[in-house]
């Protein structure tokens, strides 16, 4: 809403056009992240600590590698990737400095879905949805900030969003750090059997391409479903504007003076 006020369409289309690429990173990042956290859930419920830390300790490690993978790969191939995505050449130029801040923050992502995930693991999920809330508020007030006041523009709603959410996982991390520390790995849990990695690796990646295949369909299926919906209203409207009848033809004189206005009808004395 500030961005489309304050900077105008173009910004919008700019974001929508890079839209697709980062939601398809989150949405794998955040499957990722929760079918890890399945696995914690149940070592936690078994009461399995020391598993439970081991746990804990893969999932850092699948979280680490994959924000260094996909910053890694938006650095690089940020350019490719929105000429593949067909992004017009009148917002290609903002779409893709939007794209490599939002996209190369990933890691910011993932470590705060680490985080949320971890909690509701062990059954809190109030404190999620509490440093989810104040990453919101930060966002729009840097947005407000960067827009509105610094004048930077697209780059300015990706920088207020990374921002937000590096904020929000600092405070995620605090919160652990207090109320989680006995569930914590130690040096000693980086070392987990190869048993584990493959049971976190299936959970972890099987949710993660679920989520991002599931996302990407509903998103299409809404899209075509809106253009559809845009079809009908509009076959509505053309239909309804053929069909009224011309009421002009009934304002001209007609043969005979039955069609004259009245004022003319009685100057002819009828």
């Amino acid at each position: 809403m500030i961005t489309g006020h304050f900077i105008g369409d173009a910004a919008i289309a700019a974001i929508g056009a890079s839209t697709s690429l980062n939601d398809l990173m989150i949405n794998f990042a955040n499957g990722m992240c929760n079918g890890c956290g399945i696995i914690i859930g149940q070592l936690y419920g078994a009461q399995k600590i020391d598993k439970l830390r081991r746990a804990t300790a893969v999932m850092l490690m699948f979280g680490v590698g994959l924000g260094v993978l996909l910053t890694l790969g938006v650095t690089i191939g940020i350019e490719p990737l929105m000429r593949l995505l067909n992004t017009p050449e009148s917002v290609f130029g903002e779409a893709m400095r939007y794209a490599a801040v939002v996209c190369g923050g990933v890691g910011v992502t993932i470590l705060y879905n680490m985080c949320a995930s971890f909690m509701r693991s062990l059954g809190n999920g109030r404190m999620p949805l509490v440093f989810l809330t104040i990453s919101c508020v930060l966002n729009i007030a840097l947005d407000t900030l960067f827009v509105v006041v610094l004048h930077i523009g697209v780059v300015g709603t990706a920088l207020a969003t990374l921002i937000a959410q590096c904020i929000s996982a600092l405070l995620s991390m605090a919160y652990i750090a207090r109320a989680f520390k006995p569930f914590l790995p130690r040096k000693a849990d980086f070392r987990a059997p190869a048993g584990l990695w493959t049971q976190m690796a299936a959970s972890g990646l099987s949710m993660g391409l679920m989520n991002s295949v599931l996302r990407a369909w509903l998103a299409d299926d809404a899209a075509r479903h809106q253009y559809a919906g845009r079809n009908r209203d509009g076959g509505a409207h053309q239909r309804q504007t053929h069909s009224q009848p011309d009421r002009r033809a009934d304002e001209q004189p007609r043969h005979g003076g039955r069609g004259l206005y009245q004022p003319e009808l009685r100057r002819a004395g009828v």
